[in-house]
């Protein structure tokens, strides 16, 4: 069995603030962070690898994650192909992933993490709001047979607006 979470990266400052890459967390987007980080260690969620797009913001909302469900932070692995991509990227990406490693979380982008979540599973059609988290469960064995279609939603995790 293979277990994906799927997380959007939390709120991030203004688009005019910097260019987009560069974009950081605004204060809302780190609280955002911490409490899907204290929503993900309530359910006892531990991925064995975080994979997060390069840019500031997703690798910001996977490090304040992996700190409040006591991932050790150096470990994430930031991928530049994940920023700007597209559903198929994210399945190259997975497919990729050495077999021993069962669980694992992605902190990405709008539109495609949704799409990538819907493409997996074939029945998640809501449009992932900031730091929130979509958990799909792949009957397998092996990274590389997973594709479109195969994967089963068995939670969804949003932040309460405040």
């Amino acid at each position: 069995m293979k277990t994906i979470y799927l997380v959007r990266h939390a709120h991030a400052e203004a688009k005019n603030a910097r260019t987009d890459f560069f974009r950081i967390l605004d204060e809302e987007g780190r609280k955002e962070a911490v409490k899907t980080g204290q929503m993900l260690l309530e359910k006892n969620i531990m991925p064995e690898q975080i994979f997060a797009s390069s840019s500031k913001r997703t690798m910001e909302t996977a490090t304040i994650i992996a700190n409040e469900i006591k991932y050790p932070s150096k470990n994430i692995k930031a991928e530049e192909a994940l920023y700007l991509a597209n559903e198929h990227q994210y399945l190259e990406l997975i497919q990729k992933i050495n077999n021993n490693i069962n669980k694992i979380m992605i902190s990405g982008h709008n539109p495609a993490i949704s799409g990538f979540a819907y493409a997996l599973s074939g029945t998640f059609s809501n449009n992932m709001p900031t730091s929130s988290c979509v958990v799909l469960t792949i009957n397998t064995t092996t990274w590389e047979s997973i594709n479109w279609r195969t994967a089963k939603v068995i939670d969804y995790i949003e932040v309460p607006i405040s």
